[in-house]
């Protein structure tokens, strides 16, 4: 047990001082615009058939905002004018939809607020005044329908009891 930890303390130093003495520098890529900076000359017949300069991308940005900084401010200025001008139009979008929402809602209220004002008023009424009743719901034509009643359940009994004899 005491020679496989000796083993692995080993392996770890070992790894420990090879991470330490590898600059990690090595590793990273070289992103210096100056050496990114190149021209080549070109000849005919040679990589590409025709004689010139050939320059990289960052060469020849370079070249193109030093020389001509006011094409690269109207291009600017055309741009961030059609952002601004983009979102311009879209918060008036979106302010519009909001807006046509509030109306909606707006109207919903309204349209809730006069109906709920109609029921309160039926329920005033029916508070204020008494109830209006159907002719067969006051208590008169009980009293006459028990009275005919009665008459017709004594005049029945008697015609009755006159049979049986």
């Amino acid at each position: 047990m005491s020679k496989l930890i000796s083993t692995v303390s080993i392996i770890l130093l070992f790894a420990f001082f090879s991470q330490i003495m590898t600059p990690a520098i090595v590793f990273a890529d070289n992103n210096d615009t100056e050496t990114q900076k190149l021209v080549t000359p070109l000849r005919k017949n040679e990589k590409a058939p025709y004689t010139g300069v050939l320059v990289s991308k960052f060469l020849a940005a370079e070249i193109i905002t030093r020389c001509n900084p006011v094409i690269i401010q109207s291009q600017c200025k055309i741009l961030t004018d059609e952002a601004v001008s983009l979102a311009n139009s879209a918060c008036k979008t979106k302010n519009d939809f909001l807006q046509a929402k509030l109306d909606a809602e707006n109207l919903a209220c309204k349209k809730i607020i006069s109906a709920k004002d109609v029921e309160i008023d039926v329920l005033r009424k029916q508070i204020s005044s008494p109830p209006l009743l159907e002719w067969y719901e006051k208590p008169a034509f009980y009293f006459v329908g028990g009275v005919i009643v009665g008459a017709a359940v004594i005049f029945g009994s008697t015609y009755a009891v006159s049979q049986l004899k």
